[in-house]
């Protein structure tokens, strides 16, 4: 900035300077900023799916391109490279013990690999087009669910090595299935026709399609809450909070991404620890120091084109922190523990950050 002179000349004003704005840091904000030390690592093409097994030490599958590696999530080195894809692998998750690992392909083709051994256990070819979902059955480690690009969901039952429910109903691309946490029976498919569809495997009208929720965009991902009575939907730039034991009522529609959000993912307990007042410590917890519920606290995380990972809490839904990504986000995991979030981006990109104190450390009285 300068000043005129009557003689034509300028002078150079001193800027003015404002005193830094104070942001109060929040508890919240202090835990997700504990996930430090990234580790980038460079993969093939971009990563479609990150997934963490559900036991200790919580081995990590990052699929891209036609290759799935398989990471020990503590050390972040590498422990499998699983490359006997003749084309575009999709969707490749382990299951809940880590000892197998389920894998869609561009061809259509859903392969079922040994851990160990790498071999192909089962390999399902019925689908006619991309498989790019595949899910093992949260209480059944011979039932796999498949969505294709065919607009079909199918149930396989490993150990007949046969397809025994096959579901109808999408018109468009299926990119998203989850099983129901407490139902065998029951799976979540979303699809780019923007709608969730829920499947009963003992309903044999129309299919088994139990119920049809409309997002009102293309979706991409789709999670269970805790205990299986909401769900949640991404596509677009919203996020969907559905009723399903309130027959399909939308909750919530919340918009907190600037481009299309590509992935949602529920940590059980992955939030900072709760903390009882001084009024339930005085009087012993009243029991609810004691319950487990008391003592989680579950999580939404959902990555977006625009490279940033939101964290929401699920009373209200609300944003409690962001992260920015050095690329369009397409795939996120928390591990069981909390102590790792992988994070897979669409410039080739995996990130894997750990706490720099253990979850479990916090949780000590």
């Amino acid at each position: 900035m300068a000043e005129r002179n009557n003689d034509g000349t300028y002078l150079k004003l001193p800027v003015k300077r404002y005193a830094a704005r104070t942001i109060r840091e929040t508890a919240e904000g202090r835990y997700w900023k504990a996930y430090k030390a990234p580790s980038l690592l460079n993969q093939v093409s971009q990563v479609t799916c990150v997934d963490f097994a559900d036991v200790y030490p919580y081995a990590l599958a990052a699929t891209s391109s036609a290759r799935v590696t398989v990471y020990n999530s503590t050390t972040r080195r590498v422990q499998k490279t699983f490359t006997r894809f003749k084309d575009i692998a999709y969707s490749g998750v382990l299951r809940s013990d880590g000892r197998a690992m389920v894998v869609g392909g561009q061809m259509g083709a859903v392969q079922l690999f040994d851990m160990s051994s790498r071999s192909i256990l089962r390999k399902f070819t019925l689908h006619t087009r991309a498989v790019r979902a595949v899910r093992f059955s949260p209480q059944n480690y011979t039932q796999l669910c498949s969505g294709s690009d065919d607009g079909t969901v199918r149930v396989w039952d490993v150990s007949a090595g046969a397809c025994t429910r096959r579901h109808d109903g999408h018109t468009d691309y299926v990119r998203s299935i989850e099983g129901h946490p407490t139902s065998t029976d029951t799976w979540a498919s979303g699809s780019y026709d923007h709608t969730v569809r829920l499947w009963d495997g003992r309903d044999n009208s129309a299919g088994g399609a139990g119920m049809k929720l409309d997002h009102g965009a293309p979706v991409e991902d789709i999670a269970w809450l805790p205990g299986g009575s909401l769900l949640v939907s991404v596509g677009g730039q919203d996020v969907c909070v559905w009723d399903i034991l309130g027959g399909g009522k939308l909750l919530q529609r919340l918009r907190c991404h600037q481009k299309t959000i590509m992935t949602a993912f529920i940590a059980p307990d992955g939030g900072p620890p709760p903390v009882l007042d001084d009024a339930m410590l005085a009087n012993g917890g009243g029991g609810y120091a004691r319950s487990a519920m008391a003592r989680t606290a579950p999580r939404l995380l959902t990555g977006s084109l625009d490279g940033h990972v939101k964290v929401h809490e699920l009373d209200t839904f609300t944003v409690t922190h962001s992260a920015k990504y050095p690329g369009p986000v397409l795939a996120l995991a928390l591990s069981p523990d909390a102590n790792a979030l992988a994070v897979g981006t669409a410039n080739k990109l995996l990130s894997i950050r750990r706490r720099t104190k253990p979850r479990e450390q916090l949780d000590a009285p």
